[in-house]
């Protein structure tokens, strides 16, 4: 920031959020496809004579259920790495709100302790205090806070479902909701030929001369029981890290709006 007018580094701001995604999407991209992988059924660490503390050649059924399991730490691992890193990128964005507001002298005082406290919040709270404080939102809210109960639930609870992951009033299921790109061609009719993974797997689409290629983000959601584990496959895992690029995305942009707000109210020293 220089002393004239506000100015922030935007990329440094959401570098934490913009690797993390990147990290957490190559690395369960890695983890999931040695999962699935029937060829890959080594899982001993390297080294002679060292301690054993599962069977050296256990049956077909329990290394199915090794890799099983695997991928639930997988995917407990990536919303992990993608939700601690997103939330690093929420404390430098509120930091640099809240020296921007100092400069224009309205309602921050204490950049400290305005910062320790906004650090102990979860995703949740960290995004209502950034649009309570600020205006800044990210147009997801609902995602978020399905995002994070999947966490939690990943995390603490080895993905099954408590009723402390439920999202519904009555406490019956969790549902997880994500932003995930659709791609569909634009028929000179108005109509819409979808291309789904189905259609693409079985050798495309014929769409109508004149068609044009088009993708939009779609809302979906997927539910899960009380009792059941939380498996996700690995489209919504993509879908998942989309919603985090997404509000990414809408949280730079707002913040750059506010930016250019404080500039043109503010008055010259």
């Amino acid at each position: 920031m220089n002393e004239g007018t506000l100015t922030f580094d935007l990329d440094a701001i959401c570098e934490p959020a913009s690797k993390g995604i990147a990290r957490a999407y190559v690395f369960a991209g890695f983890g999931l496809n040695a999962a699935g992988d029937p060829r890959l059924s080594e899982f001993h660490l390297p080294g002679r004579g060292q301690i054993r503390f599962v069977p050296d050649a256990p049956s077909p059924e329990v290394t199915a259920q090794y890799k099983q399991d695997f991928s639930v730490w997988i995917v407990a691992n990536a919303l992990r790495e993608s939700t601690e890193a997103f939330g690093v990128f929420l404390d430098r964005l509120f930091e640099a709100c809240v020296i921007a507001d100092g400069a224009s002298n309205r309602r921050v005082k204490s950049d400290s302790a305005a910062l320790r406290v906004f650090q102990r919040a979860g995703i949740d709270g960290k995004l209502q205090r950034l649009f309570n404080n600020f205006g800044i939102k990210t147009g997801l809210v609902d995602e978020f806070q399905s995002l994070t109960k999947a966490r939690n639930c990943l995390s603490h609870r080895r993905g099954v479902v408590g009723p402390e992951d439920c999202t519904d009033a009555a406490k019956t299921k969790l549902v997880l909701q994500f932003c995930a790109w659709e791609v569909f061609v634009h028929q000179p009719d108005d109509s819409e030929l979808m291309l789904s993974e189905g259609a693409l797997d079985q050798g495309g689409v014929v769409a109508k001369e004149g068609g044009v290629l088009a993708m939009r983000l779609a809302a979906r959601h997927v539910e899960f029981s009380l009792g059941s584990v939380l498996r996700m496959q690995p489209r919504d895992l993509t879908s998942v890290f989309v919603t985090f690029w997404t509000g990414l995305l809408n949280l730079r942009t707002a913040f750059a709006k506010f930016i250019e707000h404080q500039n043109s109210t503010r008055t010259p020293t």
